[in-house]
C-alpha cells in the first residue's frame, strides 16, 4: 500500500537566511536584510582589503586604481556589512553605529574624490550616450563632473555623520530611524 503524500509547507526552507520577496519589499528597515547579504558585504570587504595589502596576490597590471583606493573600497564594503549586522542594536549603541557610518561615508568621499580629480577615464577613447557619441575629452570631463558631484555629496554626508557621532558621544539623543 502506498503512503499518502503530505502537503508541502509554504515556509521558507532556509528560514531567515533567504527571506521571501514580500518581506524584503515591504520592510524598509536594514535589520531585515538577509544574512547572506550581510556576509557577502563582509567577505567582499575583507577580500578587497587583503588584496590591497597584497596578502592575496593579484598582478599589478590588473589594477586600474591605486591599491589605496582598493583598500578604501574594501573598508567601505566592510562598514556596510557591519552596519547591517549591528543595526538591531543601533538604539542601544548609537555612537558605535554612527562611527561605522561616518567611516563608511568618509571612505566613499575619498574614493569619489580620487575618481574626480586623479583618475584616468576607464573608456577607451569614446563615450556614447544614446545617439550622441563623444570622441574627444568631453567624456572625461563628464566623468569628472559626475564623480565630483558625488564627492561633494559624500563629503557633506560624511560631515553630517561625524557631527552625529560627536553628538552621540556627548550623550545627546540622536534620531536613528
Amino acid at each position: 500500500m502506498a503512503k499518502a503524500r503530505t502537503k508541502r509547507s509554504r515556509k521558507n526552507f532556509f528560514g531567515k537566511l533567504f527571506p521571501n520577496r514580500k518581506t524584503i519589499k515591504n520592510t524598509p528597515d536594514i535589520t531585515d536584510f538577509p544574512l547572506l547579504g550581510k556576509l557577502a558585504f563582509l567577505l567582499a570587504g575583507a577580500l578587497l582589503m587583503l588584496t590591497a595589502v597584497d596578502l592575496i596576490h593579484v598582478e599589478p597590471s590588473k589594477f586600474i586604481a591605486p591599491r589605496l583606493v582598493v583598500l578604501g573600497l574594501g573598508v567601505a564594503l566592510l562598514c556596510i556589512g557591519l552596519l547591517t549586522l549591528i543595526a538591531k542594536y543601533r538604539h542601544s549603541f548609537p555612537a558605535l553605529y554612527m562611527l561605522v557610518a561616518a567611516v563608511m561615508c568618509s571612505t566613499f568621499a575619498a574614493i569619489f574624490t580620487w575618481a574626480a580629480v586623479w583618475a584616468r577615464g576607464p573608456f577607451g577613447g569614446s563615450f556614447s550616450f544614446g545617439p550622441l557619441a563623444m570622441l574627444n575629452d568631453t567624456h572625461d570631463m563628464l566623468e569628472r563632473l559626475g564623480f565630483g558631484m558625488g564627492a561633494i555629496f559624500m563629503i557633506v554626508l560624511s560631515a553630517l555623520a561625524w557631527w552625529r557621532w560627536w553628538r552621540a558621544m556627548s550623550g545627546k539623543k540622536i534620531d536613528l530611524s
